[in-house]
């Protein structure tokens, strides 16, 4: 998805760049456009999940929890993952000739 994304936006990527955006700023402001909707999708979804599960909270048990804890810290270890393997497509496509 994020490669995609890049190679979908590379003349603005390439215009950013030429009018002197730094690398660094690019890679930032793709972080943040991928972390803020995953941190505010899983704020709500967690909340949610929470007050449903508290009136069954003796019967539910622990494990439900860890479950939902390793969902979510797997979808972060995923994005971060996803925005650095795209950085050296970035790079490529910053890159004037």
């Amino acid at each position: 998805m994020q490669a995609a994304r890049v190679l979908g936006q590379r003349e603005q990527y390439r215009a950013l760049a030429l009018a002197g955006a730094g690398e660094q700023s690019l890679h930032a402001a793709r972080t943040r456009e991928v972390a803020l909707p995953l941190v505010v999708t899983v704020l709500v979804a967690g909340g949610m999940t929470l007050a449903l599960m508290v009136p069954f909270a003796q019967r539910i048990g622990p494990e439900l929890l860890v479950r939902f804890g390793v969902a979510v810290v797997a979808a972060l270890a995923l994005m971060v993952a996803s925005v650095a393997a795209s950085r050296p497509l970035v790079r490529r496509v910053c890159a004037v000739p």
